[in-house]
């Protein structure tokens, strides 16, 4: 759920038989209850994700600590053309450029013995210019707006090359002792935002060993740009300007010496935190006493809370960690919402929705929500317009066995998931031939309620509030037939029988069978119900035989996103 202008302060937790778990989320318009089956994110980037979680769940030593970033440096410089001797005589204007370089730097023990590695890149662009040009990216990401340029670019001559070296190096990872790298709340009571909650306090310093591999990465750049100088002299360009004419390429350390850049311009290295890529405040693993979140992105003592972004990340690496962060939102993703079980071939079957775009069109909606489709499966959808129902076009059927898989993520508490599965009702694009005055006339989705018969998906069996129905009736629970209220075995009765409680975020199976007026439910391969259609009931399940415009089968949006696929028909 995302809420605009609404600002998170805090998250109150319970302790229950499963563990701690956030029960509400405090908020600058009110608390959000957090129901037992929801799952909670935080991604608010490495720096507000570790603030709220020691405002939320307290300092345990580690949250807050291993704040990582890069190490990052720029040197800039022209050479001659001549240089670079590959580069065609006849070809007067030069083309943009870009390349990638990486490296690794290892440190050393006293003994002269390994301690390790730390990685760094290059990111290197060049534009041809003339002899005062002082940007490398001069041509890149640009646009022509006119015939004039275009013709000046076709007939210019570059006389020179403008290069720029951009290393990025990794900090390496940091122990929960050292303070000089982590966040932890402001301690002045002074420093509070503008909901009156601490602010967070950043500590960013290199150690010993990120200084030895930003030396490194620094002399490895030079060497870099004395393979491009090819001999050659070469001018210093700093902020656009250029600083040194003229000079030898193995000079470049006395022009720009290994240091952060200060007022006058010297140095080369920008500030921690530039970058924008911190991470590792919240970083994951498999030992509760070495880190804070899990490999799945959950915190350790805290059920059903997770993490999106660079702050899991134990380590950084040296590129960009958002698309590191995002493939962890994504595996995050698969294991809340986990891929639908394979299409499989069944004798006798066949798929009336596989998760292909060729089957989806056979299905149409009626009366109000939606379902969307997303990779193999349709996840049902509500709007203002009420109660939906997904059914299959093409066709009716007579007697058959429908088999499908479904997965609730939110199956029990506040708002929990209600779906259904509708058989053998009538064609919901003709008129309703048996409306009910307590049901909306315009929405075409009761046809199937009026005309045919749900297999219930509601693990908190909820009652019609219409009618006064309480919470918890048998025929209201999953794999029921939902409303037929008499248990037993005669005509108009239900045997229904149900000890599965269904987990959330996992696939489930139902199978129906429908024989002539005979309907039985096996739900996860365990029979739950059977049904015998009273001989008075002749609005309802007739298939078409009896009612050619009937027969049909739906699926129902009702609350929640409920989640179907592999829906096939033995018919």
């Amino acid at each position: 759920m995302v809420v605009e202008r609404c600002h998170v302060t805090q998250l109150n937790t319970v302790t229950t038989e499963g563990g701690r778990r956030v029960s509400e989320i405090v908020t600058e318009r009110g608390v959000l209850p957090v129901s037992p089956d929801s799952k909670v994110m935080i991604a608010l980037g490495t720096i507000e994700s570790a603030r709220l979680a020691l405002t939320s769940f307290g300092t345990d030593g580690k949250i807050g600590r291993n704040l990582i970033a890069h190490l990052r440096s720029n040197v800039d410089f022209r050479v001659p053309r001549a240089a670079l001797a590959a580069l065609p005589p006849a070809v007067k204007a030069l083309e943009a450029s870009a390349l990638f370089v990486k490296g690794r730097h290892e440190f050393k023990k006293a003994d002269g013995s390994s301690d390790g590695f730390a990685h760094f890149h290059f990111q290197i662009t060049a534009s041809g210019l003339g002899a005062s040009g002082a940007n490398s990216e001069a041509e890149l990401f640009k646009k022509i707006p006119d015939i004039d340029l275009f013709d000046a670019h076709k007939n210019a001559t570059d006389t020179h090359v403008v290069i720029t070296i951009r290393g990025i190096g990794e900090m390496g990872p940091k122990n929960d002792s050292d303070f000089g790298s982590s966040v932890t709340l402001d301690l002045d009571p002074q420093q509070k935002d503008e909901f009156q909650a601490r602010r967070a306090f950043v500590n960013l310093q290199p150690n010993s060993r990120d200084y030895e591999l930003w030396d490194a990465m620094d002399k490895a750049s030079d060497e870099v740009a004395k393979v491009f100088a090819n001999g050659q002299k070469i001018d210093v360009i700093k902020n656009g300007n250029v600083i040194v004419t003229n000079i030898d390429a193995s000079s470049l350390a006395t022009v720009l010496p290994y240091k952060f850049s200060d007022q006058a311009g010297r140095g080369r290295r920008d500030g921690l935190g530039t970058t924008h890529h911190e991470a590792g405040t919240l970083r994951m693993g498999e030992d509760p006493n070495k880190s804070v979140t899990d490999p799945d992105c959950r915190f350790h003592n805290v059920t059903n809370t997770y993490v999106a972004g660079p702050a899991l990340f134990p380590t950084i690496g040296s590129p960009n960690p958002m698309l590191t962060g995002i493939a962890l939102v994504r595996r995050l993703g698969d294991h809340l919402m986990p891929e639908p079980p394979l299409v499989v071939s069944e004798p006798g079957f066949r798929y009336l929705f596989d998760g292909s775009d060729a089957q989806f069109v056979n299905w149409e909606m009626a009366g109000g929500g939606s379902f969307s489709r997303f990779g193999r499966t349709i996840i049902a959808q509500q709007n203002e317009k009420g109660m939906g129902l997904l059914f299959y076009k093409p066709k009716p059927f007579e007697d058959f066995t429908l088999r499908l898989d479904f997965l609730l993520p939110h199956p029990r508490g506040n708002d929990n998931d209600n779906s259904g599965v509708f058989v053998r009702f009538r064609d919901p694009r003709l008129p309703d031939p048996a409306p009910d005055p307590v049901d909306p006339a315009d929405n075409a989705a009761f046809v199937a309620v009026h005309t045919g018969f749900e297999i219930q998906i509601d693990e908190e069996a909820r009652g019609d509030k219409r009618f006064g129905e309480p919470d918890g009736s048998f025929f209201a629970r999953t794999g029921a037939i939902y409303k037929i209220k008499s248990l037993g075995t005669g005509e108009g009765q239900q045997n229904y029988q149900n000890n599965i409680s269904l987990a959330a975020r996992q696939w489930h199976h139902y199978e129906i069978e429908v024989k002539k007026q005979d309907y039985m439910v096996r739900l996860n391969g365990q029979e739950i119900t059977r049904f015998k259609r009273s001989l008075s009931d002749t609005a309802r399940g007739n298939p078409p035989s009896v009612d050619p415009n009937s027969g049909y089968i739906g699926l129902q949006t009702h609350t929640g996103n409920v989640a179907f696929a592999n829906v096939r028909i033995n018919a």
